[in-house]
């Protein structure tokens, strides 16, 4: 008699994933029933913001685990309404056990470090902090909170934004051992850092007194970017001195005159830099006449035994008629931002030769790509998901590669674009991840046919959640546009249903109460430029009147001719 019993093979890794995919047609898990090490695990891969606001409320056994695991706090483009709620429900939770913290006043967040710290004050709450940033602070609040910073004691790594270096005197951090910072050519104070191994300084303020650029000697990697006219010369001065460094990078956005030299930097880092293994650079330069000898020429210098040794290979990109701007790089490239300047990667020079090295993807680390030219043979590595923010410069650059940007989430368009509505709405048709809009009214304006284009309305509306219509690389106050009453309303009816985030100019202050708040229900944030008349000036006298400030909880900061709103009551 045959057994009809179904047989059950035994359990090996061979029906593993068979076994696997069976049982999860028909059984389920539920998260209260997961290990506590499996949950604790998960909250790893969390933001401890997020984790505190979704876990907190389910029961008391997740308030504990919440409680006794994070210390991981990134507040960055967190909205001022689940940062309030945060706040209340984290009170009775203690932050002794934090250990990193991030804050930003950024456009999404303005106002956010002021507003942390009056909740939880430095000395009772912070203080055994080890990783801190702050950044995109405005320099007049920067004055204020850089004397507190000595109170940090705990310190391993700091970030800052926006930083004059003369209003710092002297810091106290002794445990201090990596600092990212936005500065001026001023930073003589950074010496009093003796155990300082990780440097990473912007140079993008422009301030106009003395220049001084002297590092730690005890730095081991070091990364600078700067555009400031004839900068390059005081950053390879300040070098010599480096003799522990191991990791140079350099971002020479000045545009100098002079050729890059691969043969004067080898002499710098073979007399100051002997423990150098790793040199990354984005070298720009101008130049009157280009010929193919003159790159060759160029490019000789960094084919040295020395680079060859290093494995440091470089590139070169150039237009074959109508620019002299030329830009030359290390591969893999470096830096979070590239500007294409060449119209085709096909007639680009470069010393690669490692046949095992051209498949690799050299742009992975790059995050925006600046448009100059229209290139028609790109870097099909520049169209991979890393790549989320575009910026388009100049008129006639469109190609076809742009209409397969999948992967762009901000868009950026300057003044001087010169596109048909019909490209603009393929554009942004194109984008389906797009979220974010930069440009200026007048551009956005044309680009809509004056506000009539149905089909462009209809893409912006559902997509644009952050809008900024003072965006322009040449601003200048004689060609700003400052909307006026009537054409907010054509603003309103594109992007008042789902925008969060705007940044206008506008020639009247009531524009804000009685048109942008009053009609903009989902806006997180908002910055205005005003115009700088009398009737336009706005004070904190006029703004603590507006029924409207007070109803939607605004926070509010002026800042020369800049303006901004953090909303929490939307």
């Amino acid at each position: 008699m045959t057994d009809k019993r179904q047989y059950t093979p035994p359990y090996t890794a061979s029906n593993k994933k068979v076994l696997c995919l069976k049982r999860s047609k028909y059984d389920s898990t539920v998260m209260e029933d997961l290990p506590t090490e499996l949950l604790f695990e998960m909250f790893t891969y969390l933001n401890s913001v997020d984790v505190i606001h979704c876990f907190t409320p389910l029961n008391q056994r997740f308030r504990f685990l919440v409680q006794a695991q994070q210390n991981k706090f990134d507040f960055k483009s967190v909205s001022k309404a689940k940062m309030k709620r945060f706040i209340h429900e984290h009170n009775t939770l203690g932050v002794l056990q934090w250990k990193i913290l991030r804050l930003s006043d950024d456009e999404h967040t303005p106002g956010q470090i002021a507003f942390f710290f009056e909740q939880f004050p430095y000395q009772q709450h912070t203080s055994q902090l080890e990783f801190l940033s702050l950044i995109h602070m405005k320099p007049n609040y920067a004055q204020r909170i850089l004397p507190q910073l000595e109170i940090f004691t705990n310190l391993v790594s700091l970030t800052l934004g926006n930083i004059c270096g003369k209003q710092i005197e002297t810091l106290n951090l002794p445990l201090l051992r990596s600092l990212a910072i936005t500065s001026c050519k001023y930073n003589k104070w950074i010496q009093s850092f003796q155990q300082l191994k990780n440097l990473n300084y912007s140079i993008k303020l422009d301030c106009v007194h003395e220049h001084s650029l002297i590092w730690p000697t005890t730095l081991e990697r070091l990364k600078i970017y700067f555009t400031q006219w004839q900068a390059n010369e005081h950053v390879y001065a300040s070098l010599q001195y480096l003799a522990q460094l191991k990791s140079l990078a350099i971002y020479d956005n000045s545009w100098a005159k002079s050729y890059p030299n691969g043969n004067r930097w080898q002499n710098l880092i073979e007399s100051s830099l002997p423990l150098l293994t790793k040199f990354q650079f984005c070298f720009k330069f101008w130049y009157d006449t280009l010929s193919l000898m003159d790159i060759n020429q160029i490019l000789s210098t960094f084919t040295t035994p020395f680079y060859q040794e290093k494995r440091c290979f470089v590139q070169c990109d150039t237009h074959s008629n109508q620019f002299h701007e030329a830009v030359l790089y290390s591969l893999p490239f470096a830096f979070e931002q590239f500007e294409l300047h060449t119209d085709s990667f096909g007639r680009s020079k470069t010393t690669l030769n490692d046949i095992h090295l051209t498949h690799e993807n050299f742009f992975r680390k790059v995050k925006t790509l600046i448009v100059n030219v229209k290139c028609d043979d790109v870097n099909s590595d520049l169209l991979n998901d890393h790549v989320q923010h575009l910026v388009l410069t100049r008129s006639d650059i469109l190609a076809d590669w742009l209409f397969s940007m999948v992967y762009v989430r901000q868009l950026s368009l300057c003044n001087q674009i010169d596109m048909l509505s019909k490209d603009f709405f393929y554009l942004i048709k194109n984008m389906p991840c797009l979220d974010s809009l930069n440009t200026s009214f007048t551009k956005l304006t044309n680009l809509t046919d004056e506000w009539k284009n149905k089909l462009i309305r209809d893409q912006l509306s559902a997509k644009v959640r952050s809008l900024n219509l003072s965006f322009d690389q040449n601003r200048s106050y004689s060609t700003l546009h400052y909307v006026d009453p009537h054409e907010i309303l054509s603003i309103l009816d594109f992007f008042a249903e789902k925008c969060e985030h705007l940044t206008i100019l506008i020639s009247s202050k009531n524009i804000i109460t009685d048109s942008i708040l009053s009609t903009m229900r989902k806006l997180q944030s908002l910055t205005v430029y005003p115009k700088t008349d009398d009737q336009s000036i706005i004070t904190h006298d006029w703004l603590r009147k507006q029924d409207i400030i007070k109803d939607l909880d605004c926070s509010f900061t002026i800042n020369n001719d800049e303006c901004t709103f953090w909303i929490s009551n939307q």
